[in-house]
């Protein structure tokens, strides 16, 4: 049976010499539909030619100075991390393997998982190649990693080195799914390492990589629509914080108190079935939809009423009515598509959702992140989220850019401002993780700071937590817009 990772490493305090090199495993897989794709893949495909994934902030890295790291997994095995001597209380260790590699006859399985290591001495200091994802070889648009691969089923875990030579010590773990739609993207971007929180906030990180597209999720129309097959795997989902990892495929793999969920959270508090006493965060970009509207597809005033017409049939006069297409021949529609896929897919669908799920146990805390990630990025990043960084647009992914905070890994240079609303995104998603509560400093090792008090939405009356650089508010935020949503009732279908 597969252990605990995280409570039965055992490291050893001195370097050691590397061990021999061996990769191969398989994570597990995660998927969502977004509502027929149509709209959203013919988006994502444009996005892909003009450089979307190759913006992703990962130019040159500073050197780093590290050493091997001996540590032990129980049965599972043995392998080597290292230790960045900039960070030396975190163990980092890539290239995990949790199943077996899903080549095959395993390519389109469900994935099982991994009773030993396929060596004896694993080489965990190298991060591992990454899925073969659409219009993507691993190379031409993320260069500088290694090739794109079907044996991509890893974990990184960033570990606080104290509880690795001490089982007994106990840290909150944080464990992250990468985006992309299910369809492109990684764990191995530079500006998601965990390093810096881990050494920051005494967590421990997991980043988990999974099967994308065809690949990981060619299975999931039988498997969703046979309620007793899905029964089934359900029944062998066993909690993470139990000490099992679980490469089980289920769509929208969102972990709440151990559990992934198995269907779109969304519905999942529409139908009220989040848990009565399970506190949650949810955090939104103020412009979330900027990169998915680029305005040579989009800007055309026709083209773009079109779209509306196709997606919203009788009710598209109200959509235009509330994101009205620019007037003239020239002019520029796009920016109106931006806000209302902004609305449409975060912000609005979010408020609509998550209301009637408020309970009086039930703590939902909401972020409106309305400020851009460091203008020392735009020496970095390329393609439209350098418009977005030179334009100040706080744009889709921002806030995860800023909560791993590896603009000071990387030795960016920072405003004092830029700084201190970085640690404050690491604050509030730190308390978070430790206690349920971003206003609860309890274990925090950086200490209080001064920060106004997040507001939950049960005692707020729905209010949304707006923070930035130049403060903080609480808002019933885009209400005149959410209103039209919220009559229209298409969530979820576009």
């Amino acid at each position: 049976m597969m252990r605990n990772r995280l409570t039965n490493l055992k490291g050893s305090k001195e370097p050691k010499p590397q061990g021999s090199v061996g990769h191969n495993g398989a994570p597990r897989k995660s998927w969502a539909k977004l509502g027929n794709g149509t709209l959203f893949t013919s988006v994502l495909n444009n996005l892909q030619e003009g450089g979307l994934l190759g913006l992703v902030l990962g130019l040159p890295q500073p050197p780093r100075e590290t050493y091997p790291y001996d540590v032990s997994f129980g049965e599972l095995g043995h392998g080597f991390g290292q230790v960045d001597r900039a960070f030396p209380n975190v163990v980092e260790l890539h290239g995990i393997p949790y199943a077996p590699a899903p080549i095959g006859e395993k390519r389109f399985a469900v994935s099982e998982l991994l009773e030993t290591f396929p060596h004896d001495d694993m080489n965990f200091q190298e991060k591992p190649s990454v899925c073969i994802q659409s219009r993507f070889d691993g190379e031409s648009i993320i260069p500088w990693q290694p090739g794109a691969s079907e044996d991509c089923l890893f974990l990184s875990i960033w570990a606080r080195k104290d509880g690795v030579e001490d089982p007994s010590k106990k840290y909150p773990v944080q464990v992250f799914f990468h985006g992309g739609a299910f369809m492109i993207g990684t764990g191995n971007f530079p500006d998601t390492d965990g390093t810096v929180i881990a050494e920051r906030q005494n967590i421990v990180v997991v980043s988990v990589a999974y099967r994308l597209g065809v690949l990981g999720f060619a299975h999931n129309s039988e498997f969703l629509a046979d309620s007793e097959a899905a029964s089934d795997l359900r029944h062998r989902l066993e909690p993470i914080q139990n000490g099992q990892f679980t490469p089980i495929a289920e769509p929208w793999a969102v972990v709440i108190d151990g559990e992934v969920l198995t269907d779109n959270p969304m519905r999942h508090f529409q139908r009220g079935e989040l848990r009565p006493s399970t506190p949650f965060v949810n955090g939104i970009n103020e412009e979330e939809g900027f990169i998915f509207a680029p305005s040579r597809i989009l800007g055309p005033p026709l083209r773009y009423k079109k779209m509306m017409e196709q997606l919203y049939g009788d009710s598209s006069d109200e959509i235009l009515d509330a994101y009205p297409p620019c007037t003239g021949i020239d002019c520029d529609s796009s920016p109106e598509f931006a806000a209302w896929m902004t609305d449409y897919s975060w912000t609005c669908s979010f408020q609509a959702a998550i209301t009637p799920a408020i309970r009086p146990t039930n703590p939902v805390y909401g972020f409106l992140w309305n400020s851009p990630i460091p203008q020392t990025f735009n020496r970095t990043a390329m393609g439209i989220l350098r418009k977005c960084v030179n334009e100040q647009r706080p744009c889709h992914c921002f806030e995860t850019i800023n909560y791993f905070g590896n603009a000071i890994r990387r030795g960016l240079e920072l405003t004092q401002a830029e700084k201190e609303y970085i640690e404050k995104v690491q604050n509030y998603l730190g308390n978070f993780i430790r206690t349920g509560n971003p206003n609860d400093f309890t274990g925090n090792p950086r200490g209080s700071m001064d920060f106004e008090e997040m507001v939950n939405m049960r005692d707020s009356e729905g209010q949304l937590n707006v923070v930035g650089l130049n403060g903080q508010s609480k808002e019933h935020y885009r209400s005149s817009f959410c209103a039209v949503h919220d009559d229209i009732d298409e969530y979820l279908k576009h």
